[in-house]
């Protein structure tokens, strides 16, 4: 209970300066603030046809507490380390300069970040989300892949592993392919084109890709398509070594053929001493056979590795 107002009472939360002016004629002092609350990412859609078209937006959250409108905004991409006591700064920083247009924002390097920049205002309302454009892209080759890949192997006897192939949507980010953009990191959405509708097939998160790198996003798992693997033999062959023989089952259920990638997990010192087909080493952990199912078949590989330990 107060007996009347103070004229300095605030009755919301308010940051004041007060200066002090040591010189003769008045003074410009630029303040730079830095306030939590602030933070962006970058969200993505793309349209699978024949070719791909790609849309990109950034998407501003406000959660401050304080509505701004901003006449110009800068928007920093990149893994930023900054030291605190409350939580880790965000992987994307959001400096009160940058802003949005409807053809696109230009990127910038800055030391060893992107600096993404143009000039218009923005209203950031408190407790909001503002969205505006990034980029656009048309006429994107891109690959659709299947994949099925192993847990890491055990070796000794484990149960049959039953899996659908996971689908992959993969593109290069080049100028060659209308894009060579350096791309902030967030989700990415996939639809399919079925006459005047857009079917959401799948989403993912890439991270942040650089002119020239290859994005590969995992966008679901395949409905007709079938994997079971199992080990049909194992033998020690001594203190220190061993064989084991394995065999992958493929099925197709769609009416059109398809290529999967058979991505087996071998650990410790390996050998393949027989195939059913050629396969080729990836890494130190990884034999992938590039497998040919035909429509409303099936195909099987057959295998067998040696490990020394």
């Amino acid at each position: 209970s107060l007996p009347y107002i103070p004229e300095d009472l605030k009755t919301t939360p308010t940051l004041v300066f007060r200066g002090e002016n040591e010189r003769e004629g008045a003074q410009t002092i630029d303040v730079r603030y830095h306030a939590t609350g602030l933070g962006w990412e970058a969200d993505y859609a793309m349209m699978l046809d024949k070719k791909a078209r790609l849309s990109g937006w950034v998407t501003l959250r406000n959660t401050s507490g304080t509505a701004f409108t901003i006449d110009q905004l800068s928007l920093v991409a990149g893994n930023l380390n900054a030291v605190t006591t409350t939580k880790a700064m965000p992987e994307m920083a959001a400096a009160l300069r940058m802003s949005a247009d409807a053809s696109g924002m230009e990127a910038q390097s800055v030391g060893d970040y992107h600096l993404y920049s143009v000039d218009d205002v923005v209203s950031l309302l408190k407790t909001d989300l503002t969205q505006i454009r990034l980029m656009s892209a048309d006429g994107i080759d891109f690959n659709r892949e299947y994949r099925v890949r192993s847990a890491i192997q055990r070796y000794q006897q484990p149960a049959p592993q039953e899996i659908a192939p996971s689908v992959y949507v993969s593109f290069d980010n080049s100028a060659g392919n209308e894009l060579g953009l350096p791309l902030p990191a967030g989700n990415i959405r996939f639809y399919e084109i079925r006459g005047a509708a857009e079917i959401l097939v799948g989403e993912a998160r890439i991270d942040h890709t650089a002119r020239g790198e290859r994005v590969s996003a995992r966008i679901g798992q395949a409905f007709d398509l079938k994997s079971r693997r199992t080990q049909t033999e194992y033998r020690r062959l001594g203190e220190r070594a061993a064989e084991a023989e394995y065999k992958i089952r493929l099925i197709n259920g769609s009416d059109r053929r398809t290529t999967v990638l058979v991505e087996e997990q071998l650990n410790g010192d390996w050998e393949i001493i027989s195939q059913s087909m050629k396969g080729r080493k990836e890494d130190a952990m990884t034999y992938v056979f590039e497998v040919d199912v035909p429509a409303s078949g099936e195909q099987e590989v057959n295998y067998t590795v040696r490990m020394n330990w």
